[in-house]
């Protein structure tokens, strides 16, 4: 097992900057914020790099730059950038997921993007690299996330927030020296979660594994005391209710009944212990409070994903609810064999913007249902197994979350004014 602080033992960044406090000035006098001019600007006729923030990744820093168009056809409706610019997703949640770069390999130098960025452009003091790392700190985001304005959905980073930030400013030398000691420890830092994220992978493989060898396949002849069942034949089936619009009024929530979505089944591995959003009176009134025991199962963005309440709770029609008969099926079992259909599930829900199956397709899913005495085996059986990877896939989540802390430790350390 590769852990974080096996990676990173130790920053050196302190005693890189020293003891020695260099002068710490407000941003917008070593950046331009929004410059509206090139320095050379294109004819019209020329090629330019053509951003989109899909082409900028999420806290690599790194800018896909192969797009171009005409400059005529980018220079009106679009945000204006050269290279050495630092630019800056400003719009919601692509500035929490830390879509900011230094814009380099522009074609001719020069390029057009997305309106949703702000583009700072350093002064002859200040390294594009240095402020780049100097936006990456979680508390810089935390603070731009508070400043935003707008309306849900659309929330975005005003210019103000910039003419409150202030930078510390070292020597030009000093600062290049800073940057190539936070990418030294940044590259230490992301091979470890490279490794990590690879155990995570084999995990899952191991997992789908372990589920789809307990299970017979669809249209494989039964054991004696088997039989095939249509899952809509085996309980209540029924999609989640939330018939107020809009969605996210407030009045619906903040009250004392539990009411769990789409991520929070993602997030549960089988099992919903927690919740982190509840509905009032109001919210109860146009939704429907399932008891615990119930499986979801949802049916849109994450499909097929499924978790047992274990406690009352409301939810949207984007997750299922499904009650056993008892006298037909166990719960657990019906959870267990639906993890082992998920592939086949997802693959029936249409390609479009946002993937969703409906209750027919969940209703008429067979199942092969074995006497009660050896559901109850067979779940033991699949939960031993998968216990050894619950506990190696918590040990990787907190050596993730770790070095996630570690990473800004070094920001935070380069930063120091």
């Amino acid at each position: 097992m590769t852990h974080a602080s096996d990676v990173v033992a130790s920053y050196t960044i302190e005693t890189l900057v020293g003891s020695k406090r260099y002068p710490v000035l407000p941003l917008l006098e070593v950046a331009e914020l929004n410059p509206r001019k090139l320095s050379c600007p294109p004819a019209d006729d020329e090629m330019v790099s053509f951003v989109p923030m899909k082409a900028v990744e999420e806290e690599s820093g790194r800018i896909n730059t192969s797009e171009q168009r005409p400059w005529l056809a980018v220079r009106k409706g679009y945000t204006p950038f050269q290279n050495g610019d630092v630019i800056f997703a400003k719009i919601t949640p692509c500035m929490e997921n830390g879509k900011y770069a230094v814009a380099t390999g522009l074609i001719g130098g020069r390029a057009a993007g997305s309106t949703e960025f702000h583009v700072l452009r350093p002064t002859e003091n200040l390294d594009s690299k240095y402020l780049l790392y100097f936006l990456f700190r979680s508390d810089i985001r935390r603070n731009a996330r508070q400043s935003m304005r707008g309306a849900a959905g659309q929330l975005r980073v005003p210019t103000v927030f910039f003419e409150g930030l202030s930078i510390p400013v070292p020597p030009l030398d000093k600062q290049r020296r800073i940057v190539a000691e936070i990418e030294e420890q940044l590259s230490r830092l992301e091979a470890g979660v490279a490794a990590l994220k690879r155990v995570q992978a084999n995990l899952k493989r191991y997992t789908s594994s372990v589920i789809a060898s307990t299970f017979p396949c669809v249209g494989e002849t039964l054991p004696a005391g088997w039989a095939w069942a249509y899952l809509s034949d085996l309980g209540e089936l029924s999609r989640g209710k939330s018939k107020h619009r809009p969605r996210d009024d407030p009045k619906l929530y903040g009250g004392t009944y539990p009411f769990i979505q789409t991520g929070d089944v993602k997030a549960s591995r089988g099992r919903i212990r927690e919740f982190t959003q509840t509905y009032s009176e109001m919210g109860l009134a146009q939704s429907r409070l399932w008891p615990a025991g119930t499986l979801c199962i949802t049916i849109a963005a994450n499909i097929a994903d499924t978790g047992i309440l274990e406690f009352d709770s409301c939810f949207p029609d984007s997750v299922v609810g499904f009650r056993a008969d008892s006298g037909l099926a166990l719960t657990q079992y019906i959870e267990r064999y639906l993890r082992s259909m998920k592939e086949h599930l997802d693959r029936l829900a249409p390609a479009t913007a946002q993937k969703n199956i409906n209750l027919e397709v969940l209703s008429k899913v067979q199942v092969p249902v074995p006497p009660p005495s050896i559901a109850q085996s067979m779940v033991e059986e699949v939960d031993r197994r998968l216990s050894v990877v619950d506990e190696l896939e918590t040990q990787v989540r907190v050596d993730l979350t770790r070095a996630e802390r570690l990473r800004q430790a070094c920001l935070s350390q380069a930063f120091q004014g």
